[in-house]
């Protein structure tokens, strides 16, 4: 209960602070198109069709949360992730970027996680009428422990602004490896979301997530709001929360009770 409390306490420290961090930095010129280059974790799953910008690099890191509630194989446990980043622009509309998970607490496989590689890219600009498309291929590989051999993960994404805001579609399909545990080859995962920005160098994120179980088959719900802010020209941070939806305490399912998550990057 004490975990909770402290970590709940944190998140909703650094919501507050982030209004008077950005209020802040107001006079200096922010990196505007990289603020709206949403990536998974930063604050939310929701990713659109932005990209670093061609011969720059960004370091970031994530940390995660979560809380399984009475979730029965998890038995109420919670923990925490970590997920350095670092990504590059390759070229005008197309970045690559490379994760390191980290998991430890309470969790069914606390250890490293599998390093992801990944490649997305802008396929079109938007226009007044037609959305911008993209596409997002990862590979997980085996490095880290209990893993399931080489997975893949193919999204595509769909953003279009309507004035200063935002929305987004993601479509995904992911292979599940050698999991000889999974009832699935493969799973599905939809994400519909929007970003506002509040102020000019602080962006609002809300999404709605939901995927496939590789083990039961049943869908996992999430929704989560969260903010990302420029405090300097080279800094980003951001910070959200999410809350499950059909989260049942009988069943083994991959809904969390709720999760909290904080990240920083760096442009270089």
């Amino acid at each position: 209960m004490m975990k909770i409390r402290v970590c709940l306490a944190l998140a909703a420290l650094v919501l507050v602070a982030m209004p008077a961090f950005a209020q802040q930095a107001a006079m200096t010129p922010k990196p505007a198109g990289e603020l709206k280059n949403l990536e998974s974790g930063f604050p939310a799953q929701m990713i659109t069709t932005a990209t670093d910008d061609q011969g720059k690099w960004v370091l970031g890191f994530e940390g995660t949360y979560t809380n399984e509630g009475l979730t029965g194989l998890k038995n109420g446990k919670d923990f925490w992730s970590s997920m350095p980043q670092v990504s590059y622009g390759i070229l005008p509309n197309l970045e690559v970027f490379a994760r390191w998970p980290i998991i430890f607490g309470q969790a069914e496989f606390p250890g490293n996680g599998d390093t992801t590689l990944a490649l997305r890219g802008r396929i079109n600009d938007e226009t007044d009428v037609i959305p911008s498309f993209g596409l997002q291929v990862a590979g997980r590989i085996p490095t880290g422990a209990e893993n399931t051999d080489c997975d893949g993960t193919i999204t595509a994404i769909a953003t279009k602004s309507f004035g200063d805001l935002r929305l987004s579609v993601n479509a995904g399909l992911t292979t599940i490896g050698n999991n000889v545990t999974a009832s699935n080859s493969h799973t599905d995962s939809y994400v519909i979301g929007a970003d506002y920005p509040v102020m000019s160098n602080v962006l609002l994120v809300s999404d709605f997530v939901t995927n496939q179980d590789p083990f039961t088959g049943e869908r996992n719900n999430l929704f989560e709001v969260g903010v990302r802010s420029t405090v300097t020209e080279v800094d980003i941070v951001s910070a959200g929360v999410g809350i499950g939806i059909g989260h049942n305490g009988g069943v083994r399912n991959d809904v969390p009770a709720w999760t909290a998550t904080v990240g920083y990057q760096r442009l270089l």
